[in-house]
């Protein structure tokens, strides 16, 4: 039995549901899809009332809860695929006479953008379109500011006796120990300007242990790096986390693909992939971007579209450039995939340019940041919060700042150029980056 506190949550692909424990919508839960919520309310009611919960379990993309009311047992069976969720709702009556029930199932969707949810206000927003209704389909949609048309739709494989806007009626009459079964699919149908991916799933290695600890947690960490893992248009990418960072974020990515290499390389291939194609080309200071600067943050909503946040594709961290080197030469050792390599090999060399250049504001040899994007990071290394970096009298450092393990990135990079430089022929590259990595290290020395 699960804790009555708990939110489960279901994920496929670009599409997340935070529920709660009776599978409804909490109040900062709902069905989002790519930044996008496309449902934040769906209850659940017998006779008026809402069921009793009585437990829950979780596997893959399905969630099944047990509940009660009086002397009725209700299974819920949810599963999320791509962009669709589905329900199967089985009713056992185990009473000795005949019961007439009123099932009642109410949903909203007002289209909220993510970073509303979490708080962000906006002086405008786009509005509904008209709802359009058959015997057993709802379509709710809505026009943003950007005008494209986010909808959600929900079919009622089981047709209601009344349905609405907003609520779906079912007048059950149930025989003495029977059961009778209702299901219905919610799907949202994205602006066409969503990215097209080809869905595949990563089979990641089971690990055996004869400790039973041990495995409990080996076998829950490879479902939580499963959940996370989603097929992008350029590769494999593990997603930052969920709810509000289930997107592509270029320092975890790296990290959690470094942490994996040895086990599942498929994900440093994606993670090179995804961050090779969105590295900053020109200069763009309402994104914190610069030519050669490693992707920090990726969003596709309606606010990131419209420029109402800078987080579309956003280039405010320091430290995922020289983390994406670093990462291009440990896969190379890992795997010798020279191919990889001398595909995103210019993306590389750009990298590098960006930490000689852009990286190295005030040319004192180290890597430092400074915020130009209106409501973009102020910190910009592994603690980003607004308080994150301080003296040691409690005063707020201003940029630009030299975080000292961002030091140590550069270092481990140049370094893995160098060796990269020699597969690839050009010996007086790898030279350069050694002699640089040693100066480097001597001057972090002395002045750390």
């Amino acid at each position: 039995m699960t804790s009555l506190n708990v939110q489960p949550i279901l994920k496929s692909g670009d599409s997340f549901v935070v529920f709660d424990q009776l599978g409804e919508l909490p109040v900062r839960g709902g069905f989002f899809h790519r930044d996008t919520r496309y449902l934040s309310d769906l209850k659940l009611k017998l006779n008026g009332q809402a069921p009793r919960f009585l437990s829950l379990s979780q596997a893959d993309h399905r969630l099944i809860i047990h509940l009660a009311a009086g002397e009725l047992h209700i299974q819920r069976e949810l599963t999320l695929k791509d962009s669709s969720l589905n329900e199967e709702l089985k009713l056992d009556y185990y009473g000795l006479q005949s019961l007439s029930v009123e099932l009642a199932l109410s949903f909203k969707a007002e289209f909220a953008d993510l970073f509303e949810v979490r708080g962000v206000s906006r002086n405008k927003r786009g509005h509904n379109l008209p709802t359009k209704l058959t015997s057993q389909a709802v379509r709710l949609a809505y026009e943003g500011l950007d005008k494209h048309i986010y909808t959600t739709q929900l079919c009622f494989y089981t047709t209601p006796d009344h349905l609405t806007a907003e609520t779906a009626v079912f007048k059950l009459q149930l025989a003495a120990q029977s059961t009778q079964q209702l299901s219905w699919q919610i799907k949202v149908i994205a602006p066409d300007r969503d990215r097209a991916a080809k869905q595949s799933q990563l089979a990641l290695p089971d690990i055996q242990t004869s400790e039973p600890d041990l495995q409990r947690w080996l076998n829950q960490s490879k479902q939580d790096l499963e959940l996370l893992l989603s097929q992008t248009e350029h590769g494999l990418y593990p997603y930052a986390g969920i709810p509000w960072y289930s997107t592509v974020f270029g320092r975890d990515g790296v990290i959690t693909a470094l942490q994996c290499l040895k086990v599942a390389p498929t994900i440093a291939r994606g993670v090179l992939s995804v961050l090779a194609a969105t590295q900053a080309q020109t200069n763009d200071p309402s994104r914190d971007a610069e030519p050669g600067k490693i992707l920090h943050e990726r969003r596709g909503g309606e606010m990131a579209g419209l420029g109402e946040i800078p987080y579309g594709r956003y280039y405010g961290s320091i430290d995922a450039t020289p983390l994406f080197i670093l990462l291009a030469g440990e896969y190379w050792r890992q795997c010798n995939d020279l191919e990889l390599i001398q595909h995103i090999w210019p993306q590389l060399k750009l990298a590098l340019h960006w930490i000689e250049t852009y990286g190295d504001r005030d040319g004192d040899g180290f890597v430092e940041y400074f915020k130009l994007a209106p409501g973009g990071l102020v910190h910009q290394g592994w603690k980003d919060s607004g308080d994150a970096v301080f003296h040691a009298d409690g005063r707020p450092a201003e940029g630009p700042i030299a975080l000292c393990e961002v030091q140590a990135y550069v270092y481990a990079a140049r370094l893995a150029i160098a060796e990269l430089a020699e597969q690839l022929a050009e010996p007086n590259l790898a030279q350069q980056q050694r002699k640089q990595a040693k100066d480097m290290q001597q001057r972090f020395e002395a002045q750390f």
